[in-house]
């Protein structure tokens, strides 16, 4: 296969489109100058990369003609009949494709490159599909799978060679397209892609799914191992845990970044943001739009997710058809109008684009531990990326990098491990603990927090003894240094320490937080579900938040000791080595309001260029939802 996506730019920026005047109904209502007149503007404002979407039963028009009563006799165009459906056409309509490939030549007139979702398939909530497969499943169904197969047969067939093209989707989030186990999805997603690459090996299959998790039915593995790309379309009201914070916020900014990045470490395959929007203005006007985009923008970048494509090119709202007519979310979703007139957005986005030319392209950023995700969450509640997604926040707000991987999956060689919310009985199977517990004798931190999650020999591990586990009725405190904090648990266990050191007990002095010496390693320990409790709360992570950071921080003072190191909780720093002796450090402000902070170099580093924004000094500043870019060198 030759990757085609990131030939031209090495971050994609650009967006989903339909054309400006008739939205999914563009290509019944075909207008040429139109879409040219749209692609010019696309090109001018700095996009790059453009996805869209032939839709299925436009494309693919067959209906049974009858000849008496519930029989089917003929399928036809029309009223032409089809001699062989198993012909080389794939029952694709000639016009449709004929208008497609035209809107090819104008993309590539334009220089933009074009992502092609094939079976469209489910689209703004409302399902399209030839009329013979009214009633079937299309995911498992025989006669789904044939239509599907013909239709990249020849719909791949005739436009692999033409240059515009990067990439193919399957089609638009095909896992809301039919209700299968997952068997039958890997299966479906594996004859789909197989198919397309039959045709054309030559260029990269990216998912086009959302809502993958690490079990269920549409596993981030299993789509990885169909898939050369996987995808994230990280609107914060249709993920949970993502819409407790306003737009804007550090939660909603990292979201796109958190995900991508769970799904590129679980799936071991590169995810970018597919699809992105501000679905409407109640939940937020342009400047909270434009501010919550540029952090979004800079986030993606600076933690290697490199690419971002906003949903969707033009305001629908002129539109009086489903789903348009169904749903206000669907209307008002553009970075220009209806009209043309630019939204504040579109300048973001092209002011970003010159923002990476200049700086140039960024080296892989530094992670400095592996979260671990163990058995015993429960899919029903997403409880892998709450966990996941907590451990990100939290680790941001530390000031440190995390990889994550499932439990079972190869372990990579880190300084620190962390187990998130640890919960029920079958938390790591003996072999993979035994492995990481190596890790642990040999050197690495582990910092463990716990819900109710048993382990083995907890006494030696952890250094504590249980005197009984208990509900807990909620209102204690725990107190680490000078800082009180809430804790957050359904249950607790009543501990005495044998080996470890108190780091933090509640009110009646019962440890809360601990640290034992394992090996040559150390083993923290937090009797609270920290990732879960957090990730469930709202405005756990806006200004003035309880400084829960402090545990990621001590457990990870020794991996800290290599990172330049900040006090704001809302600032996020990556680096990225250029050399042994030359880092390149990227400061990005996950708050709309301006940050003033101090930031100090690891010992026997300094900062020696400003590439974007000014070189810190005791009392550096960062404007709202802003970027700097330094060099950082060994001295």
């Amino acid at each position: 296969m030759k990757d085609t996506l990131y030939a031209k730019e090495p971050y994609l920026i650009g967006c989903n489109y339909w054309a400006s005047h008739a939205g999914v109904y563009m290509w019944r209502q075909w207008d040429e100058a139109v879409v040219e007149a749209d692609f010019r503007q696309l090109a001018e404002n700095g996009l790059t990369t453009v996805r869209v979407f032939p839709l299925w039963d436009d494309f693919q028009p067959v209906a049974w003609l009858h000849s008496g009563p519930l029989s089917q006799y003929e399928l036809a165009h029309g009223d032409k009949g089809l001699d062989d459906p198993l012909d080389g056409d794939g029952m694709l309509d000639p016009v449709m494709l004929e208008r497609f490939g035209r809107m090819l030549d104008l993309a590539e007139k334009y220089g933009l490159q074009l992502i092609v979702g094939l079976l469209t398939g489910w689209m703004s909530g409302r399902q399209f599909f030839p009329a013979p497969l009214e009633g079937k499943n299309l995911l498992s169904d025989p006669s789904a799978l044939f239509f599907e197969l013909k239709f990249i047969e020849g719909f791949v067939g005739r436009f692999k060679h033409h240059p515009a093209i990067v990439a193919w989707n399957p089609g638009n989030e095909c896992n809301t397209m039919g209700r299968v186990d997952r068997e039958q999805a890997w299966l479906w997603l594996r004859t789909v892609t197989d198919a397309i690459r039959v045709q054309d090996p030559t260029r990269p299959v990216v998912a086009g799914m959302h809502g993958l998790g690490i079990e269920g039915t549409w596993r981030i593995t299993d789509v990885a191992d169909s898939c050369d790309y996987l995808t994230t379309h990280p609107y914060n009201p249709f993920v949970p845990y993502c819409d407790l914070d306003k737009l804007g916020s550090m939660r909603s900014v990292l979201h796109s970044v958190a995900e991508s990045l769970f799904y590129a470490d679980i799936g071991g395959k590169p995810c970018f943001v597919e699809e992105i929007g501000s679905l409407s203005p109640m939940f937020g006007d342009e400047k909270t739009v434009c501010g919550a985009l540029q952090a979004q923008l800079y986030s993606t970048w600076a933690h290697g997710v490199n690419g971002l494509l906003w949903w969707c090119a033009y305001d629908q709202d002129a539109l009086d058809f489903a789903p348009y007519d169904w749903c206000a979310i669907e209307r008002e979703l553009g970075l220009f109008r209806a009209d043309r007139t630019p939204k504040g957005r579109a300048q973001v986005m092209a002011d970003f684009r010159r923002f990476a030319e200049e700086v140039g392209e960024l080296p892989a950023h530094t992670t400095d531990g592996v979260c671990i995700l163990t058995e015993g969450a429960d899919p029903n509640k997403a409880e892998h990326w709450q966990a996941a997604f907590g451990s990100f926040l939290l680790a941001k707000q530390a000031g440190i990098d995390l990889t994550y991987v499932a439990a079972g999956q190869p372990l990579p060689e880190k300084d620190l491990y962390i187990l998130p919310s640890i919960k029920g009985y079958n938390v790591m199977k003996k072999r993979h603990f035994d492995r990481l517990l190596r890790r642990v004798q040999e050197g690495a931190t582990l910092l463990i927090t716990c819900e109710d999650g048993c382990l083995p020999h907890f006494e030696t591990l952890c250094g504590l003894r249980s005197k009984g586990m208990q509900a807990d009725r909620g209102g204690r405190q725990m107190h680490l240094g000078d800082t009180s904090l809430p804790i957050i648990t359904d249950k607790y266990m009543t501990l005495e320490p044998t080996t470890a050191t108190v780091l933090a007990a509640d009110g009646d002095g019962n440890p809360v937080f601990t640290v034992n010496t394992y090996g040559k390693g150390k083993v923290y320990f937090l009797d609270m579900p920290l990732e879960l409790a957090r990730c469930a709360t709202p405005t756990a992570f806006e200004p003035g938040c309880d400084d829960y950071a402090a545990i990621y921080r001590t457990a990870a003072a020794q991996v800290r000791k290599n990172r330049v190191v900040k006090t704001c909780l809302h600032l996020g720093l990556t680096e990225h080595p250029l050399s042994d002796t030359r880092r390149l450090v990227v400061a990005v402000n996950y708050t709309g309001e301006a940050i003033t902070d101090t930031l100090t170099p690891p010992t026997g580093w300094q900062f020696t260029k400003a590439i974007q924004g000014a070189l810190p000094t005791d009392r550096w500043s960062i404007e709202p939802h802003g970027c700097q870019v330094w060099e950082m060198c060994k001295v």
